[in-house]
């Protein structure tokens, strides 16, 4: 005689069981990294979600300048990819709200020969850009570097030199008792030409030790974010040594 009850009772507890298996398999799962890309042009959207899909990134995407916010807010992003001409509200716009509430790394998506939108870029504190037209590959490849110098645990230790004083911690300058606040690729770049005491550093150096690339035709990252440092914290603390790269006073 087949004991049905005791069959249902075994059926249950294995279901139980394989349900609690799928669960922590899910938890031990890693977390994709995401990613949102806000731009209007769908050629763009289509490839860039293609190459990061393929570099293990969990994409989402928003098309509309005014409907930007709201998606980061939603999808609460560990990077995002802005490009400045949007319709409905412009990307340098979204940049100034985006660091009122968040310090998420950003890449912005310009004109190659718009350096005034670079600059503002760069003063509104994104963390790198890339001129169009570019390869969907040179993209994966900044976002990666972007990534690797957000996840760097800063020293809480200072760091002086002459007359600078440097808190990693806080990506903060002091100088002459006046207090200048860095992003976190300005700071990076000061700390590491200072460092050298002197040494002339290449403009190649800093594009692939700092900045996490080898250096790019037409290019100005690097020039845009020195220009900013000096703007804070001094005219003469790093000097341009023409046609090699930069040196410390």
């Amino acid at each position: 005689m087949t004991d049905f009850g005791n069959s249902r009772v075994f059926l249950k507890s294995e279901n139980l069981v394989l349900r609690y298996s799928f669960y922590i398999l899910a938890r031990m799962s890693p977390k994709k990294i995401s990613i949102l890309l806000i731009d209007d042009d769908q050629w763009i959207v289509d490839s860039l979600i293609l190459y990061l899909r393929e570099s293990e990134f969990d994409v989402h995407t928003c098309m509309r300048g005014d409907q930007a916010l709201a998606a980061f807010r939603e999808v609460q992003p560990d990077a995002v990819i802005l490009d400045i001409n949007l319709p409905w509200q412009d990307g340098l716009s979204i940049l100034r709200e985006l660091r009122s509430e968040s310090s998420v790394p950003v890449l912005m998506l310009s004109a190659r020969d718009d350096q005034n939108n670079i600059s503002t870029s760069f003063e509104f504190e994104a963390d790198d850009y890339i001129g169009k037209p570019f390869s969907p590959k040179e993209v994966v490849m900044r976002i990666k570097a972007v990534l690797r110098r957000g996840t760097s645990q800063p020293s809480k230790e200072w760091l002086i030199y002459r007359d600078l004083r440097l808190i990693e911690s806080e990506l903060r300058v002091i100088r002459w008792n006046k207090e200048s606040l860095l992003t976190k690729s300005e700071f990076q770049l000061l700390k590491y030409i200072i460092a050298r005491e002197g040494k002339v550093v290449s403009r190649d150096d800093l594009m692939r030790e700092i900045m996490g690339y080898a250096n790019f035709l037409y290019d100005r990252t690097i020039d845009t974010h020195i220009k900013n440092i000096r703007h804070k914290v001094g005219d003469d603390v790093i000097l341009t040594v023409r046609g090699i790269g930069y040196k410390s006073f």
